[in-house]
């Protein structure tokens, strides 16, 4: 690639990136909605590929602006986002296609949602219990260990008790401070 080709290639990647900080749609949700692979996005975005006219116009009709916009190193307005706004209400459930919520299928978030939106750690509870409680009502399924690693931090943050459950001498139960 020439040095030409390399500015451009920075001011698309810049672009891209740009438009994915300003909608908060992932590279994978982008890849999605504009059927290009996230790979050859990966590259674009880095500046390390061309872009064809084709692949421009894909990106431009979906974020509803002029082709000439993603080539152009003056400040981006996205004056329309019918498309945005449509695919982020399609999608809405589809973590991974949003930047700000790739967390959201963490273990430790999962735990701290238990935490905050039940009264579930009322109680002291096993870890089985938890992980049976994360997957029946968050539909997530996490390992014995994860859980445990997870429930360890939260003790050592002071955000919950950890007691000897009665009569064992290795089960513990977890509950709310």
């Amino acid at each position: 690639m020439g040095h030409k080709d390399q500015v451009r290639a920075a001011t698309i990647g810049a672009n891209i990136d740009f438009l994915i900080k300003r909608t908060g749609i992932s590279l994978i949700g982008l890849a999605s909605a504009t059927n290009i692979s996230v790979n050859h996005f990966r590259t674009i975005k880095n500046g390390q590929a061309s872009i064809t006219n084709r692949t421009a116009l894909k990106i431009a009709n979906f974020f509803q602006i002029d082709i000439e916009v993603l080539f152009s190193s003056d400040p981006i307005v996205l004056a329309k986002m019918d498309n945005v706004d449509s695919f982020l209400q399609n999608n809405k459930n589809n973590i991974q296609f949003f930047e700000g919520r790739k967390g959201e299928t963490s273990t430790p978030y999962v735990v701290k949602q238990v935490r905050f939106e039940t009264s579930f750690f009322t109680d002291g509870r096993e870890i089985h219990e938890i992980k049976k409680f994360i997957k029946d009502n968050y539909g997530k399924d996490v390992t014995s260990k994860q859980l445990s690693q997870v429930m360890n931090r939260m003790v050592l943050g002071d955000q919950l008790v950890r007691e000897l459950k009665p009569g064992s001498s290795k089960n513990y139960l977890y509950k709310q401070k």
